[in-house]
C-alpha cells in the first residue's frame, strides 16, 4: 500500500470483496437502495445517452433522495456524473415551486 505522502508499507488482507457484494450487503442494511453502474468513457467526452441513462435512473425520485457516485481514480467521469445528478436534482427542486 502506497499511502499519500507515498510511503509505502505492507498490510495482511483478511477479506476481499467485490462491488458486488459491497452492494449486495447494503442492500440488506438499507432496503430500497438501487445500484446502477453507468459506463463513462475516460478519455473522451461523454456520450449523450450517458446523460441519459443517468437521468433516466433519477427519473421517479424525491428531491431528497441520496445519489452517491463513485469511480475508480475519482476524477472526470466522478464529476461528470455529480453535475447531471446536481442538474437533475436543480431541475426537481424547480419545478416542485411550480403553481404556487
Amino acid at each position: 500500500v502506497v499511502d499519500i505522502n507515498k510511503k509505502e508499507s505492507e498490510i495482511e488482507v483478511k477479506e476481499l470483496k467485490s462491488l458486488s457484494q459491497v452492494v449486495e450487503g447494503l442492500k440488506e442494511k438499507f432496503p430500497g437502495l438501487v445500484h446502477w453502474r453507468v459506463p463513462i468513457c475516460n478519455s473522451a467526452a461523454p456520450l449523450e445517452t450517458d446523460f441519459d441513462i443517468i437521468c433516466q435512473t433519477l427519473v421517479g425520485t424525491t428531491i431528497n433522495t441520496p445519489v452517491i457516485v463513485n469511480d475508480q481514480v475519482g476524477l472526470s467521469r466522478a464529476t461528470t456524473a455529480c453535475v447531471v445528478a446536481c442538474l437533475f436534482k436543480e431541475f426537481q427542486f424547480s419545478a416542485s415551486f411550480e403553481g404556487l
